[in-house]
């Protein structure tokens, strides 16, 4: 076998590893405005544009800030001044169908819009609040929890 036909054969048998393994984040922040935080791990980072989120990620909005966020299926978050969210846990692979979401939101504001796995899979996602939990079945609402 020449050596062409061996790096294409390597190639196609890890393209589908590549191409279908879920990213090691679940989102990133589009917009942020103000000072906004980032918990990992005990760890306090500076939010920016383009910073990438993980599951059991905290998200702190603090006075006269906001920030965007943009989960990989294209679920996107708004999050007001003096906001506190985290992410529970997402999953989102629709080779292996396998879907979840859950988020708690501890304080704040913020406005919900939904992506795809809200159309595949909307019994896995949900939005936990201090005094509740919203089962998502449609396609945008806002939640303030004082």
């Amino acid at each position: 076998m020449n050596k062409t036909m061996m790096i294409l054969l390597v190639f196609f048998l890890l393209l589908p590893s590549i191409t279908w393994s879920q990213p090691n984040h679940v989102a990133y922040l589009k917009n942020v405005t103000g000072e906004v935080t980032i918990l990992r791990n005990n760890n306090e980072l500076k939010a920016r544009v383009g910073s990438q989120l993980k599951s059991s990620d905290v998200v702190k909005t603090h006075s006269n800030s906001s920030a965007g966020i943009v989960f990989i299926d294209n679920t996107r978050l708004s999050l007001g001044e003096n906001t506190e969210i985290t992410v529970n846990e997402y999953k989102f692979v629709p080779v292996n169908q396998e879907y979840a979401f859950s988020l708690f939101m501890k304080k704040g504001k913020a406005l919900y819009s939904s992506g795809k796995l809200t159309k595949l899979a909307p019994e896995k996602v949900s939005f936990q609040t201090p005094r509740a939990t919203i089962g998502v079945r449609g396609t945008k609402f806002l939640v303030q929890v004082d």
